[in-house]
C-alpha cells in the first residue's frame, strides 16, 4: 500500500531551491518520511525537466537500504538519477510504500525523453552528502540536499 505520492501537481510550491556556489540543492518538508522522500525525488526531477510534461506511462519498482536515513535519501536520489541515465527516461510520479529501519520501497513512473516535449532544465550529476540534512522538527520531516551539477 502506497503511503505517499508526489507528482507534478503543485510541486513547485512544495520545495525550495537552495542556491549554492557552483551547485544547487533543494529543501523539502513532509508530514511523514514517505512523503519527504517522494517530494525529494519529484523536486529533483522538477529541476531537471518540467515534470508536468512527463507522462507516467512506464513504472519501475525500487527497494533500497542504507546505513542511515541520510544515506538512504542520497541513495534514493542517486538511484533515480542512475535509472534516468541508463533508461533515457524522466520520471514524474513517485510513490513511496515505506521508509523504515533505513530501508525503503517505492515505485516511479515516467516516460522516455522526448526532445520536443521535454526541454532540459538543470543537469544534475549526483546527490551529495555536502550539507545533507534529514531531521524531524516541529512535527514535520525536513530534508536538505545539495546536488552536484
Amino acid at each position: 500500500m502506497v503511503k505517499a505520492v508526489a507528482g507534478p501537481e503543485n510541486i513547485k510550491k512544495k520545495y525550495e531551491v537552495i542556491e549554492h556556489t557552483a551547485d544547487t540543492g533543494i529543501s523539502v518538508r513532509g508530514k511523514t518520511l514517505e512523503e519527504l522522500f517522494a517530494l525529494a525525488g519529484c523536486a529533483m526531477f522538477d529541476l531537471m525537466v518540467d515534470v508536468r510534461k512527463v507522462k507516467p506511462e512506464e513504472e519501475a519498482k525500487l527497494s533500497l537500504e542504507a546505513e542511515s536515513l541520510e544515506e538512504l535519501l542520497v541513495t534514493w536520489l542517486n538511484e533515480l538519477l542512475f535509472r534516468a541515465e541508463v533508461s533515457g527516461m524522466f520520471f514524474s510520479r513517485f510513490e513511496v510504500v515505506s521508509v523504515r529501519d533505513n530501508k525503503m520501497k517505492a515505485s516511479i513512473k515516467g516516460e522516455p525523453y522526448d526532445q520536443k516535449r521535454h526541454p532540459i532544465g538543470q543537469s544534475i550529476k549526483a546527490a551529495t552528502y555536502h550539507e545533507l540534512e534529514v531531521a524531524r522538527r516541529e512535527g514535520q520531516w525536513l530534508a536538505r540536499v545539495i546536488f552536484d551539477i
